[in-house]
């Protein structure tokens, strides 16, 4: 990320003799990370203290320390010295935003079954900026397997938000399966996944009923006599 440089500086240069001074030339011995302005004043009265010339560290620097040695030259061959330094901080990491979702599995039913309290998927903000939610939907296998309920527009760093998810109910012998996919901030996605089985229903059993041939009988044997 670009770094803008600060403000420049401007110190100070006191004439402290008894006669005028002319500045020749105000120099800097890093002068690609300190720069110095050429529009200062060339002549300091006697007595008198000049800050127009100015002093800057140059843009972009990468993190460090840096320092440099700051030579004006004056009365055709003068010279007086001081130090500049300047140091740069390693920038704060831009927040960050994060969803986590944790998966949901319905116990086993048998066909004929009745259909299952709604469980919660639990969608975590685990970054350190806040989430706009863009869209839910379940896809995958067997999204018609499953309703999903809820509507969530913005997760805050480190809070939570649930979706509820159910079995349809009059599904048949077999494993469901879909995946809850959350777009979020723009394009970016976190997702999860619900399962469901179905086992086969119990078959009754058939049910013989007995019957007595015992007064068929007895009349076929009157009429034979």
């Amino acid at each position: 990320m670009p770094r803008n440089p600060p403000s420049a500086s401007s110190p100070s240069r006191a004439n402290t003799g008894s006669a005028a001074a002319t500045i020749a030339s105000v120099s800097s011995s890093d002068p690609t990370r300190f720069i110095i302005n050429a529009t200062g004043s060339t002549q300091i009265a006697a007595g008198a203290t000049d800050t127009s010339w100015t002093i800057q560290p140059a843009a972009n620097l990468a993190a460090g320390t840096y320092g440099a040695t700051v030579t004006v030259t004056y009365d055709g061959g003068k010279t007086v010295s001081s130090t500049v330094s300047f140091v740069v901080k390693e920038s704060a990491p831009a927040p960050v935003s994060e969803l986590v979702i944790g998966n949901v599995a319905f116990d086993p039913l048998q066909e004929g079954y009745s259909v299952p309290a709604a469980k919660n998927f639990t969608v975590s903000n685990t970054g350190s900026a806040d989430v706009t939610v863009n869209s839910a939907a379940l896809i995958g296998k067997n999204p018609d397997a499953f309703i999903l309920g809820g509507t969530v527009t913005a997760i805050k760093a480190g809070e939570t938000a649930t979706y509820s998810v159910q079995p349809a109910g009059n599904l048949t012998q077999g494993t469901y399966a879909a995946t809850l996919v959350v777009t979020y901030d723009g394009g970016k996605t976190a997702q999860a996944d619900v399962s469901f089985t179905v086992t086969q229903g119990t078959t009754a059993a058939p049910s013989l009923k007995a019957v007595s041939y015992t007064h068929l009988r007895a009349h076929e044997t009157e009429a034979d006599l």
